[in-house]
Formats: structure tokens, sequence, C-alpha cells
């Protein structure tokens, strides 16, 4: 209830949707029902839905990037919506970077540096901003970066490239 008043409250450039990492995967009818009420809200506000494509879980082998990738493409396709292909670049950071760790240490979640990633990733694919000539950092509370300037420069690039390589045919 609150995430609907919150979308019908209005003022939005977009609405990001996401599903659980698992029931994307396992339950793709409902998820595309989901997709499918909440895009019609949010289009009722002059907003544009946008899917997050997430990425494989490291416990569950049916939850593959691949099958991230195409759930969300063809629920992206049916009802016309951009996806943000967060898992695709997660996929290509870990092929480079194997030791770079983007899962949380407890979960499927994102740790800083898959966050970083992901910001990145949504940066390039809603607003087209290069996320290369950011100079953003994470930091702790003592202001201390969480993140070495070539992780964060490696992962800025591979946002822009995964966004560019997924929007092109």
């Amino acid at each position: 209830v609150q995430t609907l008043q919150q979308i019908e409250a209005g003022g939005w450039d977009y609405v990001l949707l996401q599903e659980n990492l698992m029931l994307g995967v396992l339950s793709e009818d409902e998820y595309r029902s989901s997709v499918e009420q909440l895009d019609a809200r949010i289009r009722a506000v002059d907003a544009q839905s946008a899917l997050l494509m997430l990425w494989g879980s490291k416990y569950d082998a049916r939850v593959t990037t691949e099958a991230q990738a195409r759930v969300n493409q063809s629920i992206g396709e049916e009802f016309g919506l951009p996806v943000v292909p967060l898992g695709l670049a997660w996929q290509q950071a870990r092929q480079e970077r194997p030791e770079l760790r983007l899962y949380s240490k407890e979960s499927d979640g994102a740790s800083v540096a898959g966050d970083y990633l992901n910001a990145a990733v949504v940066l390039a694919s809603l607003l087209d901003e290069d996320p290369r000539e950011s100079t953003y950092m994470p930091r702790d509370e003592e202001g201390a970066p969480l993140l070495t300037a070539a992780d964060a420069a490696f992962l800025r690039a591979v946002a822009w490239e995964t966004v560019h390589a997924h929007l092109t045919p």
C-alpha cells in the first residue's frame, strides 16, 4: 500500500521496478503481472517505469544472470519498458576482475562495490550520463573511501561499456 501511495503522489521521472532476486526468475508470471499493474499506475502519473535486471544468485543455480536477462528483456519488450542491465554489468565485472567482491558477505545482495556499479549502470542507462566522468566515491562515517580509486574507475567503465553494448543490437 505504501508503494502505491508513493507512486500515486507523483513527481517522478522514473520508477524503478525490481523483483526479488529469486522470484523474478522462479515466478515469472507473477513478476509479469506485478509489472503490468504497477506500470499502469506509474503511467497514470506521467512517469516512466524501468526494470532493474538483477544478477545471478550465488546460492541457487537456477537463478542465473542469463535467466534474469531473459525474463527482464521479455517483460520489458512486452510492456515497452527500458531494462537497466545491472546483472550484465556484474557478469562483465566478475569476468574481468573475479577478485572484486560485488556480493555482500552474507547474502545475494550487493556489497559497496556492487552498489557502486549498480548506481553507475542506472546513471548511464536512464540519464545517458557517462559514469566514467564521475568523481563520487563512497565513504565511511569518518570520510575514508570504501573503494580504491582504481576499483571505482573500473566499475564506472564497466557500467558504461555494458549499457552501450546492451543498447546496441
